[in-house]
């Protein structure tokens, strides 16, 4: 009986695996082939003309102020923001949740207002660093490449191992394959449209993110019914004020204000705007349910370490679910 019931949960768990990987993959090719499709018959035929490489680029004023918004939106919430809010709200409080979330949000605001001025002045510029070259000479361009490169690398790398993590602990499968077929499936969709595909692809998913958002927080509020102690329960010395909660009025703000500016996909989102109100509305627009969005995934994980159902002992990547 005991080998018949591991033989049994091993199946459970392949079957587990399996509908995930299934459920996944196919949701990723019907989105890769929404992309090409949209890309062939509304950026390309639509117009009767090829491409040029500067619209691959940059999609120069062609783009809405709700296309704007949600790109902001989607560019600035990725797959980290499942697991890194949840967690930061637990090991530094509810200041550390405010702050992150008022942090990840207000920069894209401070870009689109900037990029304003930026699109006025240089109208022509394509990057960050192409405006370092007219405002500040070459040095200035080499060092700001240099910098939007590594910072862009890693907004990249938190990407990949959230979703590899996810698979890993979640599914309970190795974290690699997802990894590798996501990376693909977007490379190929965005190399095939360019800018224009991946502001309208951001506006797809951001529209779901938030959907789902909305699921959770509905759900939590309908059926959680854990005890809330007044001195916030066993982890009430770390969700309450503390020096890591106090840190992050400052530390987060100048972090995700440094990872924002020095961000082309927050930058290529101001040259694509077909306005300066459109760049502006959008930013505001993007920055209110990036700020609102983290507030909810954060409290997620506060909300579980004050009724009492994650310790120090549970996974820091699953704090949220």
């Amino acid at each position: 009986p005991t080998r018949m019931r591991m033989e049994l949960a091993e199946d459970d768990r392949y079957g587990w695996i399996t509908l995930c990987y299934c459920l996944c993959i196919f949701a990723e090719v019907v989105f890769a082939l929404f992309a090409v499709v949209f890309a062939k018959l509304y950026v390309i035929n639509a117009k009767n003309v090829e491409m040029s490489s500067e619209e691959f680029i940059t999609a120069r004023k062609t783009q809405s102020l709700w296309r704007i918004g949600w790109s902001y939106f989607a560019s600035a919430m990725g797959a980290w923001t499942i697991t890194s809010p949840a967690g930061y709200a637990v090991s530094s409080g509810y200041l550390g949740l405010i702050f992150y979330a008022l942090a990840t949000g207000l920069p894209v605001f401070l870009v689109a207002y900037v990029g304003t001025i930026v699109q006025e002045k240089w109208p022509h510029c394509c990057s960050v660093a192409d405006f370092a070259l007219h405002r500040y000479g070459p040095t200035a361009k080499i060092f700001v490449t240099c910098v939007a490169l590594i910072n862009m690398s890693i907004f990249m790398l938190a990407e990949f191992t959230t979703i590899g993590t996810l698979f890993q602990y979640f599914v309970g499968d190795r974290s690699y394959p997802m990894i590798l077929i996501v990376g693909f499936l977007t490379t190929v969709y965005t190399a095939y449209g360019g800018l224009t595909i991946s502001i309208v692809t951001d506006q797809v998913q951001a529209i779901f993110a938030v959907l789902l958002i909305l699921v959770i927080t509905i759900y939590v509020a309908a059926t959680f019914r854990q005890p809330l102690p007044a001195d916030l329960g066993p982890m009430g010395d770390y969700l309450r004020p503390t020096v890591a909660g106090y840190s992050s009025i400052l530390v987060m703000p100048a972090m995700m204000t440094a990872a924002t500016v020095f961000n082309d996909a927050i930058w290529q989102r101001v040259w694509a705007a077909e306005s300066p109100r459109s760049l502006r509305m959008g930013g505001l627009f993007g920055c209110t349910l990036i700020v609102l969005a983290m507030a909810l995934l954060g409290f997620g994980g506060f909300l579980a370490a004050w009724g009492g159902l994650v310790t120090w002992d549970t996974n820091y990547n699953l704090y949220l679910f």
